[in-house]
């Protein structure tokens, strides 16, 4: 049976403290904001997708930017997981919160192309399985390998997070009754804890992270391949993948960061001042992200595509400039400022590096987006896009219902698991 590890002062793990009035009043608004977005989408079923801003040649906006940002989250996320065992350092609690941050950003970002239909109903006709006249998808286009990658992703992470909550589950049954204790017999499959099974398990889980891992890279390659087989001077660059796989990590790194300082578990991150490693891996993250944006904007300009021209000075010193310096500021200067000398990578100040990042980074996603659609070839078709309250407020609505989830997940689990707690016979 499982037992308390003896290390330390040999007590069982404390549970959670009680949560704070400031906590409740986080959950309070975080609904508050879910809510106001169900009401947007009740709004744009009853208008149609009109009025969510869309429009020729703009048909590609803040849904499919939101999109991009969730599931880069999650990629990034799942690519944590995988190197976490080759990483020293890592605690064995911020595997399982990575996995849990990439499951809820996988579906998160999964519910936008479903909104970008403007009736969802249609997403049924996407589906691999057989309809009306024998109908399939086209298995040619690149959008519905999109889509069975983020599925075999999210059935991928959910059984890892569960290989992972096996040993848990047997000590739930242990000190349950009732239903309760039925259906943790259930998920805890015969585990007692004998060195055979947690060889078997170690196994198992070694296997799915792996796994998860090669599966993480090849959605971040298809979900870039999708723009960088477009005619388009900007998002057929050769760069797109890296930049893909580049901005995902980044992004997953700020999250993790940010999420599990809020949630308290400092002493779980890696590195051996608490945040001095990831600090430094936030720096180098924005340098890397700053030297792609310059080599790209000077691709562009030696380029001579008039097209591409007008997207980069659209950036630079046009309708697009405040939102293109900003996304500079937020994802290199303020990392960089904050986080320059080793007495400022305090917790607050890499959390606040953190938020600035994601910030940032979402508005990278909108530019390398938007700015290239409103811009086609031919010039008299160019237009000027800005977001519409409705896409504001469901844009908003997700961030919170994840950030919702991810609270309450990472509380609940926040004592220490098997993995860490007991002993292997």
């Amino acid at each position: 049976m499982l037992q308390p590890d003896d290390r330390g002062s040999g007590e069982r793990p404390s549970s959670p403290s009680a949560t704070t009035w400031r906590g409740y009043a986080v959950a309070l608004v975080l609904g508050a904001l879910v809510l106001a977005a169900a009401i947007a989408f009740a709004v744009q079923l009853r208008e149609g997708i009109g009025v969510s801003g869309k429009n020729r040649p703009i048909m590609w906006s803040v849904y499919i930017a939101n999109f991009v940002f969730w599931t880069g989250i999650g990629h990034g996320c799942i690519l944590v997981v995988a190197s976490g065992r080759w990483v020293r350092g890592w605690s064995a609690i911020l595997p399982r919160h990575a996995g849990i941050f990439a499951f809820a950003a996988l579906v998160v970002g999964s519910l936008f192309p479903i909104l970008h239909l403007g009736r969802p109903g249609r997403f049924y006709w996407l589906t691999p399985i057989p309809k009306e006249g024998m109908l399939y998808p086209n298995f040619h286009a690149p959008l519905i390998w999109d889509f069975l990658g983020i599925n075999s992703l999210l059935f991928g992470v959910l059984v890892y997070l569960y290989f992972r909550l096996v040993p848990d589950c047997a000590r739930i049954r242990d000190s349950s009754v009732g239903l309760r204790r039925v259906l943790a017999e259930a998920l805890a499959a015969g585990w007692r804890g004998s060195s055979a099974q947690w060889r078997r398990l170690e196994r198992l889980r070694h296997f799915m992270t792996g796994l998860i891992g090669i599966m993480a890279l090849g959605a971040n390659l298809i979900q870039s391949r999708i723009f960088a087989s477009t005619p388009n001077p900007v998002w057929e660059s050769p760069a797109t993948t890296p930049y893909f796989l580049l901005t995902a990590l980044y992004s997953a790194v700020a999250l993790l960061i940010l999420l599990t300082a809020i949630a308290g578990d400092r002493e779980h991150l890696p590195g051996a001042d608490r945040f001095e490693g990831t600090a430094k891996a936030l720096r180098l993250l924005s340098l890397l992200w700053l030297c792609f944006t310059a080599a790209e904007m000077a691709r562009l300009w030696h380029g001579g595509d008039p097209t591409a021209l007008a997207v980069l000075e659209s950036k630079l010193y046009g309708e697009y400039a405040p939102v293109f310096w900003t996304a500079v500021v937020f994802c290199f200067v303020l990392p960089n400022a904050l986080l320059a000398g080793a007495r400022m990578r305090t917790v607050g100040a890499t959390a606040a590096s953190a938020a600035a990042v994601l910030i940032g980074l979402w508005l990278d996603r909108f530019l390398f987006i938007v700015p290239t659609l409103a811009h086609p070839r031919l010039a008299a078709a160019a237009a000027v896009y800005s977001p519409t309250w409705v896409e504001v407020f469901i844009s908003a609505g997700a961030a919170s219902g994840f950030a919702l989830v991810c609270l309450l997940l990472t509380r609940l689990s926040s004592m220490p698991s098997a993995w860490e707690s007991c002993p292997r016979e």
